[in-house]
């Protein structure tokens, strides 16, 4: 219910507070909405059961951490934009987030009491998982994203509409997302969901890649609701599959580490969608000057003839997201199908056919 009232009321607010108030609102909107949510969260949480285990808090796994998620986040953020990716400034953040994502990853080894057990990453379920989400989800977020100033530059509809055409989108993942989940708590299996949906969301965006530059504004949303029916079900099944991959006790571990994949696959697959539709149609629009960011694009009035080369750029990365989806769904493949409830122990060999 929170995932399905947030995607479809999300994008609409969203559009109407920029339209009519401007972007910084649907910052400030947050304020309110996080602490009422604070209160709601503090009241629940205080009725849960205190566990008297005093765990050792590994602080300079987080400091690592968070330094190297820091550094990778300016490189996605400024690259392209505010710095040339080869400019010094650039290849020194590179260098920040590697140097203290090793040392992280050697502080895991080391710690008593690691954020992430290196032994889950050794499972059959967790390491696919894992990388099948940093992936899809950076393919999702970068059609979430990106999708609506398609709808803007490419087809000319203001910025309020723009949200409301990407309700059918949001519906349908949620909606099958929710249908993916109660199959996989009837039947007990979390794969075929996706390995049924991954596909159809694939042609979806494969017709929408050869049809970009032709297509109206409710045929594109429809052929978007298509591409969400399939994209929905991934989202339930990987997270049941890795939290029924791990004792009771790591829950709260393999939680994070899904969510932190998530996050950071988003990071990556925004940039990279921005800067390869940026790329394609700042080449092609040299005439309206220079173009920092696909914002700059939604400032001006472009021509029709413009607006085809934008969406000729967009259809470039609804393709590319479409092959970005295939290699998500070949990594999710290699994940082990195992009943719910069906723990067995980190390193245990292959079960049979």
């Amino acid at each position: 219910m929170v995932w399905g009232s947030a995607s479809v009321l999300g994008p609409t607010l969203g559009g109407i507070l920029t339209q009519y108030y401007g972007w910084p609102w649907i910052f400030w909107i947050n304020l309110p909405l996080g602490l009422l949510a604070l209160g709601i969260a503090d009241h629940a949480l205080r009725k849960l059961p205190i566990d008297h285990h005093r765990a050792r808090i590994d602080y300079a796994s987080i400091v690592l951490l968070s330094g190297a998620t820091v550094a990778i986040l300016l490189v996605l953020s400024l690259g392209g934009k505010r710095l040339a990716w080869t400019a010094p400034g650039m290849l020194a953040l590179g260098a920040v987030a590697f140097v203290l994502g090793a040392a992280f990853v050697l502080q895991q080894v080391r710690t008593h009491e690691p954020i992430l057990p290196p032994q889950l990453l050794r499972d059959r379920v967790i390491r696919p998982v894992l990388t099948t989400i940093f992936v899809v989800y950076g393919c999702y977020l970068a059609l979430a994203v990106l999708a609506p100033i398609y709808f803007q530059i490419a087809l000319g509809r203001p910025v309020g509409e723009a949200g409301l055409l990407m309700i059918p989108f949001m519906l349908s993942t949620t909606l099958t997302a929710n249908v993916a989940g109660m199959y996989s708590r009837r039947r007990g299996r979390y794969k075929r969901p996706p390995m049924v949906g991954l596909p159809l969301t694939i042609l979806a965006l494969g017709v929408f890649a050869l049809l970009a530059p032709h297509l109206s504004a409710p045929y594109a949303a429809g052929i978007l609701m298509i591409a969400g029916i399939g994209l929905g079900p991934i989202f339930p099944c990987t997270t049941v599959a890795a939290q029924n991959a791990v004792e009771r006790h790591h829950l709260g571990i393999i939680s994070g580490a899904v969510a932190f994949a998530r996050a950071l696959g988003g990071a990556f697959g925004v940039a990279a969608g921005s800067a390869l539709v940026l790329g394609l149609a700042a080449a092609a629009l040299t005439h309206i000057g220079p173009v920092a960011s696909l914002e700059d694009l939604t400032q001006h009035s472009l021509p029709p003839e413009a607006r085809i080369v934008v969406a000729r750029a967009f259809a470039f990365l609804f393709g590319a997201v479409a092959v970005g989806l295939g290699l998500g769904l070949a990594i999710f493949t290699r994940v082990e199908d195992r009943e719910l409830g069906d723990r067995v122990p980190i390193g245990a060999p292959p079960a049979s056919d």
